[in-house]
């Protein structure tokens, strides 16, 4: 058992609930993140002004933007409800992952795009 401030994190029992959902949010996070980064220049292409990005810092900002970090375990250890530990490992998960995997492959990536 894990426990950070109260929040039973991996517990015995198991917390598979959380978990699954942490991998989740990791699977929708790229296309909800494109969403957001290529909004505002598809607006700006739509009322055909320029924008100050190029697509390949666009990909860039996209990448970056999904590594998720420890502000969000902060703010989700200041929640207090009966799904807690849920959120907690929910919110664990994700940052983890993104943060081991997104910012170890980020060079990698600025490379593959060429940039």
């Amino acid at each position: 058992m894990f426990t950070y401030l109260g929040a039973s994190v991996l517990s015995s029992n198991g917390n598979w609930t959380a978990i699954l959902m942490g991998l989740a949010v990791l699977l929708v996070l790229p296309l909800i993140r494109a969403v957001m980064v290529y909004f505002l220049p598809l607006l700006f292409r739509l009322l055909d002004k320029p924008f100050i990005m190029n697509p390949k810092e666009l990909q860039m900002c996209w990448y970056s933007g999904m590594v998720r970090g420890v502000i969000a375990f902060a703010l989700c250890l200041q929640i207090y409800t009966k799904n807690r530990d849920t959120i907690v490992t929910t919110v664990l998960v994700v940052v983890l992952v993104t943060t081991i995997l997104g910012s170890s492959f980020m060079q990698t990536f600025a490379r593959w795009i060429k940039l």
